[in-house]
């Protein structure tokens, strides 16, 4: 190879590099590499006649018989322009529809993302439905113990009403088997008297006369037979209002204040 065609096939190659690195520069910018194209096309050609020049003999001289004109390199050269023109306009359609299917995947994420809102919402809202239906059974299950601790209250008051009827029952035959006979009633001043002497032995209701006081009654033998406090009022939680008793024959009676004593039946 000659000094020459080196020297044109270097610079040859450096035109491509140069013209690579441009049309890089001009895709990566999306603007247009036609002029790139050209550099790197006429640096092909520069490079295939200075390689053309080394070849020796009969294959220099048909070469240089067939001489390569710079018109066929320029219309090859506009023909890859024509097809980097198809595939700019192929990018820039790519480029266009990759931008529309973004912002449709923009807008699936946002109703995805709606969705997921109202999904999140309902489940608050059946949450809480379940929070009340279960607070519902605790209240159904609480009114259920206290219906039964109410009916279980009815049927207590229902028995203290029998115990109560049956108590006043009792009462009302105490009160007709207690009556008063027609007889003077007996006053007795404060003292000591003896039943059989001052009374005759019976069935007495003692009356307090005035403010009341303690009342005893002993029997023959000395043994206690009635130890009250007789209150007129009854209302000091000291005593009673009167007092029914039997005085037997023999026994004493002991009053400090006036006692009046009332024949029963």
């Amino acid at each position: 190879m000659t000094d020459f065609a080196a020297t044109i096939v270097g610079l040859s190659a450096l035109l491509i590099v140069f013209g690579v690195v441009w049309m890089v520069v001009m895709l990566f910018r999306k603007e247009s590499a036609k002029t790139a194209i050209r550099t790197i096309g006429a640096g092909l050609g520069i490079m295939v006649i200075g390689v053309l020049m080394t070849i020796p003999g009969e294959r220099q001289a048909e070469v240089q018989g067939s001489e390569v004109a710079y018109e066929e390199l320029l219309s090859m050269i506009e023909e890859q322009e024509g097809l980097l023109e198809g595939v700019e306009s192929e990018v820039a359609a790519a480029e266009q529809t990759k931008s529309e299917r973004e912002m449709e995947i923009e807008e699936k994420e946002g109703e995805i993302e709606k969705l997921d809102e109202e999904i999140r919402t309902k489940q608050s809202e059946v949450d809480e439905i379940n929070a009340m239906i279960d607070g519902k059974a605790d209240l159904e299950n609480e009114m259920s113990d206290v219906s039964g601790q109410l009916d279980a209250k009815k049927n207590e008051i229902k028995d203290l009403d029998g115990q109560i009827a049956a108590k006043n029952e009792e009462l009302a035959s105490i009160d007709t088997s207690i009556q008063e006979t027609q007889a003077e009633p007996v006053q007795l001043p404060a003292g000591h008297f003896t039943i059989g002497k001052d009374i005759p032995p019976n069935r007495y209701k003692a009356v307090p006369v005035g403010r009341g006081s303690n009342f005893v009654v002993y029997s023959s033998s000395g043994n206690l037979l009635v130890n009250t406090i007789l209150d007129s009022s009854g209302t000091d939680g000291f005593g009673v209002e009167e007092y029914i008793f039997e005085a037997p024959e023999g026994g004493t009676i002991e009053s400090e204040e006036p006692v009046k004593l009332i024949l029963v039946e």
